[in-house]
C-alpha cells in the first residue's frame, strides 16, 4: 500500500505547473504557456541553407517553429492583458454553468496579422466564437523570424473559461 502512494507520489510529484502563467479576471482563466515559448526563444539556432531560406521566402509556407517565434507587443503579459480585457463570457456558456478549455491555433503573418483562425478543440455554448473573435481583434504582432527574415508562424493559444 505505501510504494502505491509513493509511486504516485513520483509521479504526480514530478508534474510541474511552473511552466504555465494564469490570468484571472472575473469571468475567464487564461493560460499561456511559458515554456514553450521559452524554449522555443532559448532553442539552439540553426542557420537554415540558402535554398531552403529563399524558398520560405518566397512561399507561403507556415512554419511550426521559427528561430524567433512571433509575439504580442509586449510579450505574454500584454497579450493576457487584452485577452482579459476583450473576452466576454458568453451567456448561453453561463446560464449552463459551462467551463472549459478553448484551444485555438492562428497564423501569424510576415506583416504580423492574424488569420486562418481554427479550433483546435472546441467547448461549444459560444465559448468558440468568442475566442474566434477575441483573436480576430487582436491588435498586429510582431512576426517570427528565420535567419532575419519575417515569415508565417502557427501559434496555439489556450483560453479556460472558468466561472
Amino acid at each position: 500500500m505505501k510504494l502505491s502512494y509513493l509511486f504516485m507520489f513520483l509521479v504526480l510529484g514530478s508534474t510541474s505547473y511552473a511552466d504555465q502563467l494564469v490570468f484571472k479576471t472575473n469571468s475567464v482563466q487564461i493560460l499561456v504557456n511559458v515554456s514553450d515559448t521559452t524554449k522555443k526563444k532559448n532553442a539552439e539556432k540553426k542557420p537554415v541553407k540558402e535554398l531552403e531560406l529563399g524558398t520560405i521566402e518566397n512561399s507561403n509556407e507556415i512554419l511550426i517553429e521559427a528561430e524567433i517565434m512571433p509575439e504580442v507587443v509586449g510579450g505574454d503579459i500584454e497579450l493576457s492583458k487584452f485577452l482579459s480585457k476583450n473576452i466576454l463570457y458568453p451567456k448561453l456558456a453561463k446560464e449552463n454553468n459551462i467551463e472549459g478549455r478553448v484551444v485555438v491555433r492562428f497564423v501569424v503573418e510576415k506583416d504580423g496579422t492574424i488569420s486562418n483562425t481554427d479550433i483546435l478543440r472546441k467547448l461549444g455554448f459560444g465559448c468558440d466564437e468568442e475566442v474566434i473573435r477575441l483573436i480576430k481583434s487582436m491588435p498586429k504582432w510582431v512576426p517570427g523570424k528565420q535567419n532575419g527574415k519575417p515569415v508565417r508562424v502557427y501559434y496555439t493559444l489556450p483560453i479556460v473559461f472558468k466561472l
